[in-house]
């Protein structure tokens, strides 16, 4: 009996073959004249009208031997034929007569189990056999009308019997007419599993693939099928583009199945050594089993063997230890073969699972080291193995049936590895992983390694927390997150770079060996935007850094609040001080070592004139040193614009005006007194301007500093600069004399003790940004002025420069007090030229007032309904001015009293606000930005 791998060797490829032609052509029913467009039928359907046929018809030429007059019978006869149509207008589709279905498809199988369909090509009318019916078909009923079956050549003449009644004949010209440009483009192959039930196109045929038969004249068609489906039916439909034509007699496929399937195979899984046995239930009337195998669980199967008759099992020897194979079964009764079964598993008797996590004790004990590992699956006993090095020879130290081992024989003075291997009647496994492991006080350890987070800029000193034996070497590496980026140090210092999370590591050297730990450095930004504050309209006032670059703000909740954030923005305490003063101007100072004092009275309306003015204190973590409200003894004298200032020696500085306003008229004074660090006055003096009109019917001040030498400095209106000694005398005052309402709003002192005041001028800059620079006697170094976008005033009312004498300033509104235009931000080197100027976006709903620099940062407070915020660059221009700058008098007086009233401690809150949540209403802003990064 021939295998059935050698008779029907085609038979897997030609189901892979026919699997691939189902996927891609893709499966559906049809009817006659069903639209079905195929991906390789798709053309255009050609046209005639009925003018131009009949004058193809007219200049047919006559054939070679056929009388002229006879002839042009049949073109008369062909011209009438085509005018009965009753069309004006032929279009080439599938032939869709009776007499153009194919009527003799067969299918014959071959050895191999594949099959072929062969069937003759029928087109009524198309007696040249070209694909079409049209004119040229007249010419070969020209050549053989007349003949009959009993003519010799009647092979050929019989393409021309169109009407198929056995002889050539004048009638034959009317299925012309009646399938004029009927087209075959080819057939398709359509599968039915009965010839009722729906059929499926399953492929194409085209007409260039038929050829005509030498022996019968006539044009073949055949199609070649890799595997048949089993006992479904086939025919042929010819199409013309996506139309169809009547499909042809249907013909049936031969079936090659056995009824049934192998079931319950089984195979025996790691029971016998070196060998699979297999098994399975019989199949009625199956001569003989194939059995087909896959290694692993990829793959395909192949071949195994055959039974030599219907035993149902059989015993795979050609296996290998450790590996696992899959295996279908079925039957074959001669041609004829079930199902597969379903896929079983098998493998021979197993070695043991190789052990693993074997972990070697690192310093434990004195005594020995311990040696541990997991159980493996069969496992009937363990080797345990050693060596001095890793890669170095391993001798077997003992079996054992246990899970570890203590090696009192461990060498003390080195690293001793080991690893494990598993053994049964299969044989030895793989190595297991390798561990080392040593005796107590043997090699270094590293422990831990800190600090794992810092800024970026932030100058940070690396430890690690080690153990074991004493250190000889130390290799830190700092993955491109630090500078230095590697130290040999023990406990190096290093500044950290770009943020980001850097993979970083430190290697220590012991006599015996060394220890590497990996770690994690995690660098972030010291840039960040935070909002914060109430449902009512919040706003910053001032901003400033300390010595340890911390960033605090004062401002208003309806009540004073100061908040503190660290260098990464995290909000560290935030207080308010219930006061009944009006909290209508606040001011603030920053100590170097945290220090906060902030004071709080009235505006300039003088609607909202109250008694007094807050001045408290606290310290860096937010407690109260002191508070006191400054007051005159009579309501009619109120408190306007105070302003503080604290220097290095930690006094303060206060001054506000007071308008006494018991008279006919407004009698205003500034007020200034100096506070010892605890609170306790050092001196006071009341203060008259140089013509009694300071500030538009009332002297105040808008600017104060403090110098090297612990001098004070007041300005304000029409940029009266005025000093102060350490005293509270009046060295002198210089100012100009216009009358012209000049604003200054900010003093600044550089590391040359220079003064900067800014402001606007009306009679030098029609209110333009501007800065003067005075040297410590008074004198003007230099005048410049600022454009503002798109023309407008303003007013620069906030100043600090840097540790190069450079200046940046803040205007937040224009000098009409509009503040539905940006707020603009300005940087000019320590001569006043002009070095870049930005403007934040969303005029009255976001609003810069106060900053400060320090380091390479920038921090700036204002407003905002949310954090969302960024600066824009705006192109401005510089202009050097020449105002006269006078010397004026301001007098110090005696007036009084003043009474520091002691404020109770209770009145200071912690502030719970919102942290960049909107409440609805403007909230604080806070920006902490690096001005190396400004856009």
């Amino acid at each position: 009996m021939a295998g059935w791998n050698e008779k029907y060797s085609g038979i897997i490829a030609g189901t892979i073959a026919a699997g691939m032609l189902l996927s891609l052509m893709g499966c559906g029913s049809t009817t006659p004249s069903a639209q079905v467009p195929g991906p390789d039928s798709r053309q255009t359907a050609r046209v005639m009208s009925l003018d131009e046929a009949l004058a193809e018809v007219d200049a047919l030429s006559t054939p070679e031997g056929v009388d002229p007059q006879r002839f042009q019978l049949l073109q008369d006869e062909l011209a009438r034929v085509l005018r009965e149509q009753g069309s004006q207008r032929f279009v080439s589709e599938a032939p869709q007569s009776q007499g153009s279905a194919v009527n003799d498809l067969m299918i014959t199988h071959n050895p191999d189990g594949s099959a072929d369909l062969a069937w003759t090509y029928r087109n009524q009318g198309d007696g040249d056999l070209n694909s079409e019916v049209n004119i040229a078909d007249l010419t070969p009923i020209g050549i053989h009308l007349g003949k009959s079956g009993a003519s010799p050549d009647w092979n050929k003449a019989r393409n021309t019997d169109n009407d198929g009644n056995n002889e050539v004949n004048i009638s034959d010209i009317t299925p012309i007419g009646s399938n004029f440009l009927r087209k075959v483009q080819g057939y398709w192959i359509q599968r039915a599993v009965n010839v009722d039930s729906a059929w499926n196109l399953v492929s194409q045929v085209e007409f260039s693939t038929s050829a005509i038969n030498s022996g019968t004249s006539a044009r073949d068609f055949v199609f070649h099928i890799n595997v048949p489906a089993d006992g479904q039916f086939y025919r042929v439909a010819p199409y013309d583009g996506g139309n169809i034509g009547i499909p042809s007699n249907a013909v049936q496929a031969q079936s090659l199945s056995l009824p049934g399937r192998p079931n319950n195979p089984a195979a025996t899984q790691g029971s016998l050594l070196e060998q699979v046995d297999l098994s399975w239930d019989p199949v009625a009337d199956a001569e003989y089993y194939e059995i087909q195998r896959r290694t692993g669980t990829l793959g395909s199967f192949e071949p195994l063997a055959e039974t030599t008759d219907n035993g149902t099992s059989y015993s795979d020897t050609d296996v290998v230890t450790g590996q696992h194979y899959f295996y279908i079964v079925r039957g074959w009764q001669g041609d004829k073969k079930t199902d597969y079964s379903i896929q079983f598993e098998g493998w021979p008797l197993d070695l043991p699972t190789v052990p693993q996590n074997l972990a070697a004790s690192d310093g434990t004990s004195p005594d020995h080291v311990s040696v541990s590992w997991e159980a493996s699956s069969g496992a009937d006993e363990y080797v345990l193995y050693h060596s001095l090095e890793q890669d170095g020879t391993y001798t077997e130290l003992l079996h054992t049936t246990e899970l570890s081992y203590d090696d009192t024989a461990a060498a003390l003075e080195s690293l001793n590895w080991y690893y494990v291997t598993a053994v049964n009647a299969a044989g030895e496994t793989n190595q297991s992983n390798k561990d080392s492991g040593y005796r107590d006080g043997a090699v270094p350890v590293i422990d831990s390694v800190s600090p794992l987070t810092g800024l970026t800029g932030e100058a940070i000193q690396m430890t690690a927390l080690t153990s074991g034996a004493s250190i000889n070497a130390w290799s830190w590496d700092f993955g491109g997150g630090a500078t230095p980026g590697t130290s040999t140090d023990e406990s190096p210092m290093i500044t950290l770079g770009d943020p980001g999370v850097y993979e970083c590591s430190l290697t220590v050297d012991g006599n015996l060996d060394s220890d590497t730990f990996n770690f994690q450095l995690t660098v972030t930004s010291d840039e960040w935007v935070h909002t914060f504050g109430t449902a009512v309209n919040d706003k910053g006032f001032d901003v400033r850094y300390d010595a340890a670059g911390n960033v605090y703000v004062i401002g208003s909740v309806g009540l004073p609040v100061v908040a503190k954030f660290n260098n990464a923005g995290e909000l560290l305490w935030s207080r308010y001080y219930e006061t009944d003063v009006n909290v209508l101007e606040v001011s603030g100072d920053v100590s170097a070592a945290g220090d906060v004092v902030v004071v709080v009275g009235s505006d300039g309306d003088f609607n909202n004139n109250t008694p007094g003015m807050l001045c408290f204190k606290l310290n860096t973590d937010g407690d109260l040193q002191f508070a006191h409200v400054a007051d005159h003894g009579s309501q009619f004298i109120t408190c306007h614009y105070p302003k503080v200032v604290i220097d290095a020696n930690g006094n303060i500085l206060v001054t506000y005006s007071m308008w006494d306003l018991t008279g006919t008229s407004l009698d205003a004074r500034i007020v200034a007194y100096r506070l010892n660090s605890d609170g306790s006055q050092n001196w006071l003096g009341f203060y008259t301007d140089h013509d009694g009109d300071f500030g538009h019917s009332g002297t105040f001040v808008d600017g104060v500093a403090v110098d090297s030498a612990g001098n004070f400095y007041l300005t304000g209106p029409e940029f009266f600069l005025t000093k102060l000694d350490t005293s509270g005398n009046v060295a002198w005052t210089k100012g100009w004399e216009t009358g012209a309402h000049d604003h200054p709003y900010c003093l600044m002192i550089d590391d040359s003790d220079n003064l900067i005041v800014s402001g606007a001028s009306a009679a030098e800059t029609q209110y333009q940004p501007m800065l003067v620079k005075f040297q410590t006697d008074g004198n003007v170094l230099w005048q410049k002025s600022y454009s503002a976008p798109n023309g407008q005033s303003g007013h620069i009312e906030q100043l600090r420069v840097d540790e190069s004498g450079n200046f940046y300033g803040v205007c937040p509104f224009a000098a009409t007090g509009d503040i539905a235009i940006a707020s603009n931000l300005y940087t000019m080197d320590s001569n006043g030229e002009l070095i870049d100027a930005w403007q934040l976006p969303n005029t009255g709903s976001h609003k810069m007032f106060s900053l400060d620099v320090a380091n390479g940062k920038i921090c700036i407070t204002g407003y905002a309904p949310d954090a969302n915020v960024a600066l824009e660059p705006f192109a401005a221009t510089v202009v050097d001015h020449s105002g006269t700058i006078s010397d004026l008098t301001t007098t110090k007086e005696i007036s009084g009293p003043l009474i520091l009233q002691p404020e109770p401690p209770g009145n200071l809150k912690e502030f719970t606000g919102t942290l960049d949540i909107g409440q609805g209403g403007q909230d604080i802003l806070v920006m902490n930005l690096r001005i190396e990064n400004l856009p």
